[in-house]
């Protein structure tokens, strides 16, 4: 399990070299660890995708989500929002959400709002480098 999450990030890492302008966002919240990427679409639009794996619930899913950075920044913060969606490898079946968040010098934060019936939003905090 270990190593297919290792070949998925390691993919995503290589397609993000090629971009221009690419970004790495690292996050564990209790047993949820998981790693993602982003590639500069256009000056504010990214697209960004990634793995993230449950120790405890030993699961896998994939979120793809789109993102807009709004321009400019506030003292030393941004702000960004954007739609995506989960693809969970255990119950195969993806789950839409929406997504707002910040980043900070090299930290981040956001709220992802699952779109399904009677879910909680899930807040991920961790490290963002841009590269």
């Amino acid at each position: 399990m270990k190593f297919r999450i290792a070949l998925v990030l390691l993919a995503l890492l290589t397609v993000s070299v090629s971009a221009t302008n690419h970004e790495l966002y690292l996050h564990q919240k209790g047993n949820l660890r998981g790693a993602e990427a982003a590639i500069e679409i256009s000056p504010q639009v990214y697209l960004r995708a990634g793995a993230s794996f449950d120790a405890e619930a030993k699961t896998l899913s994939l979120p793809v989500s789109l993102l807009y950075k709004l321009p400019g920044k506030v003292v030393l913060w941004s702000f960004y929002g954007g739609v995506g969606a989960s693809w969970n490898r255990e119950k195969e079946q993806a789950s839409p959400f929406i997504v707002g968040g910040t980043e900070f010098l090299f930290l981040y934060t956001e709220y992802q709002f699952s779109l399904e019936k009677n879910s909680e939003p899930t807040l991920l905090g961790g490290f963002h480098f841009k590269f």
